[in-house]
């Protein structure tokens, strides 16, 4: 469950990703899974849809939203001074930031994983102040299921300055995404707790608190989380995904049938790849349904 559930969260990134293997989230049978080309489907959708998510908002609009609302303060010339220019502590230069946008450019038109990871590696080593590589490598080292150097990735990003007074809640929701991919269940909450402290208007950081519980078994839990995901989010596919897996393990199949259903419907282009699972668990629920019905007949 917590892969299928990862997976859709970048996929879909207003959020999450680690492997595409689907198993975990049905009972349907490994043979009938193409897994092969499903996880190369998934990652080519991924890598279509990495670049679209939310992005960091630029430290400038930060500074400016802490200045709205107070008074500008008057300018004194002090023509009895010498003129002094300070560029202030991790700016990056135009270049580097048409060199990103470059980069962008060619590795969507790419679709290969292996490259983009060591384009971005390449890039994150020369610019390592550059806050949106430093996360998108990040988000790719989930995607390919190598969570522990998504966390050495993150690292910079996670000091206690940042936790304290950085009001972007991104690297805490990637790191608790990669603390759950290797079932690091306290981090993974830790991280999840700042996120969401740091900004509980974002569906997919209550959809991943949802998963933590999954994780757990405790799927009364996970719907609770769901609940607040769906008054940020209704059409979020997430929501209805993560509903429907936690109404079944509760043993409420009908209800579990209409979730899938409708995450069926509101499943973004990037998550085709997880369709026939979802439609062949339907289909599964629907025939334990009926024999539920000719038992009480009977």
């Amino acid at each position: 469950m917590r892969k299928l559930s990862v997976l859709l969260l970048v996929l879909m990134c207003t959020a999450s990703v680690a492997d595409t293997e689907v198993a975990d989230l049905v009972a349907a049978d490994q043979e009938d899974l193409a897994q092969s080309e499903a996880h190369a489907a998934a990652a080519r959708e991924a890598l279509q849809t990495l670049f679209e998510g939310i992005e960091s908002a630029p430290q400038a609009k930060a500074d400016e939203a802490k200045i709205i609302g107070h008074p500008r303060r008057a300018e004194v010339v002090r023509t009895h001074e010498p003129s002094v220019g300070r560029v202030p502590v991790g700016t990056l230069s135009a270049a580097a930031e048409r060199a990103f946008d470059q980069l962008r450019d060619n590795l969507l038109a790419t679709h290969d994983v292996a490259v983009m990871r060591a384009e971005l590696e390449s890039y994150v080593d020369e610019f390592p102040l550059h806050r949106e590589a430093r996360l998108t490598l990040a988000r790719l080292h989930i995607l390919d299921d190598a969570s522990s150097a998504a966390l050495v990735t993150l690292a910079p990003l996670l000091k206690p300055l940042a936790e304290r007074e950085h009001p972007d809640w991104q690297p805490w929701f990637w790191a608790g995404t990669a603390y759950l991919s290797i079932g690091n269940h306290g981090q993974a909450r830790r991280m999840l707790d700042t996120a969401v402290a740091k900004n509980s208007a974002v569906a997919d950081i209550w959809v991943q608190l949802a998963v933590l519980e999954q994780e757990l078994d405790n799927h009364i839990g996970a719907l609770q989380y769901i609940a607040v995901a769906e008054q940020i989010d209704a059409e979020a596919a997430a929501v209805h995904l993560n509903r429907a897996y936690s109404l079944e393990r509760l043993g409420r199949l009908e209800d579990a049938m209409r979730a899938y259903q409708r995450f069926l419907i509101s499943a973004p282009h990037g998550a085709a790849s997880l369709r026939p699972t979802v439609m062949r668990r339907i289909a599964d629920l629907a025939s334990a349904v009926d024999a539920r019905k000719s038992e009480k007949r009977s």
